[in-house]
């Protein structure tokens, strides 16, 4: 009977070590999006494809960056370059803040799926249409 009693003990404490390591791996290599905030950004510079355009105005900012902000990115992608790999259209966005700090960021599309990376940070996927509403900013300087 003792010896049913150490066998069960010892399966029940690997099953918990399992379980425990399982979920401390699974949660371990999460990203969050974070920049500057709202009121701490100066200006936003986006470039794609040689055309380059600065936004100061704090409306057109609190736009682009309530936008990127609004769903809560989280991605379990890592970034591990200064930029996206395998990819055109890029779209650049330089975040510059009162601290002088600069986010950068990359929009783009990859298998007709939309994305934000932020270099060494993560991969965050978007949708199509937070894509085209960036990407609107450029083509109303063009």
């Amino acid at each position: 009977m003792k010896r049913g009693l150490l066998i069960l003990f010892i399966f029940v404490i690997t099953i918990a070590i399992v379980i425990g390591t399982c979920g401390a791996l699974s949660s371990r290599n999460r990203y969050t999006l974070q920049i500057a905030n709202l009121e701490d950004i100066l200006t936003i510079e986006m470039t794609k494809d040689g055309n380059n355009m600065m936004i100061t105005n704090m409306d057109k900012i609190s736009d682009i960056v309530n936008m990127i902000l609004e769903v809560k990115r989280v991605t379990k992608v890592a970034s591990v370059g200064d930029y996206p790999s395998n990819t055109d259209d890029v779209i650049q966005l330089k975040i510059t803040s009162r601290s002088d700090e600069k986010d950068t960021l990359y929009i783009y599309e990859k298998n007709q799926k939309s994305f934000i990376e932020k270099p060494y940070n993560g991969i965050y996927q978007i949708s199509k249409e937070e894509y085209d509403i960036i990407n609107n900013y450029l083509s109303e300087k063009i």
